[in-house]
């Protein structure tokens, strides 16, 4: 955990030299031995920041939902 940028960044890492083919995308990824991938980023919002970032992206907060303890959140939004 990041905290000061409110965030996890989750990798795999490569114990080897190789090449993976994803057949569905027709492509070929060749990884370094000890080479990261980045598989996921998940990041804490508090009510002001999220409103911030779906007003970025051009939605608006219509409902914010929480747990009793405020340790979680659940924004519905609409396109602006």
């Amino acid at each position: 955990y990041n905290p000061s940028d409110d965030r996890i960044e989750m990798r795999l890492r490569s114990t080897r030299e190789q090449a993976l083919h994803l057949q569905t995308l027709d492509l070929t990824l060749t990884l370094a031995q000890d080479e990261d991938i980045l598989t996921e980023v998940s990041v804490k919002y508090d009510r002001q920041k999220a409103e911030t970032v779906l007003s970025r992206g051009g939605f608006h907060m219509v409902e914010w939902y929480t747990d009793p303890e405020r340790l979680f959140g659940l924004a519905l939004a609409r396109k602006a």
